[in-house]
């Protein structure tokens, strides 16, 4: 449902809103949103060698990059999870069922 798209796991959005890179030791729909939207850096919990190069690049990382990530995540919290642009969502959704 269409719906659903407009939601995001609840401790993902709390990351988000730090307004800084998401280091992510996730799989599933919140590795998908962190990598899609360019948030931070992600490994799956069950590949430690894989935890361990993220750790490595998220130290190594770049000012630029750092703040690359930031930039992405206020778009988000300014274009994408503002409440006026959620519930024009919302009520475009419902306006569309009648």
């Amino acid at each position: 449902e269409p719906i659903f798209s407009l939601t995001v796991p609840a401790k993902l959005q709390t990351y988000i809103s730090a307004k800084k890179p998401i280091l992510g030791i996730i799989n599933g729909e919140s590795s998908e949103i962190i990598k899609k939207n360019n948030l931070g850096l992600c490994a799956p919990p069950d590949d430690i060698e894989s935890i361990v190069t993220l750790f490595k690049e998220c130290v190594d990382m770049s000012e630029q990059n750092r703040k690359e990530f930031i930039k992405n995540n206020n778009y988000l919290l300014n274009e994408v999870f503002n409440k006026k642009v959620i519930i024009a969502g919302l009520s475009d959704i419902v306006n569309e069922k009648n």
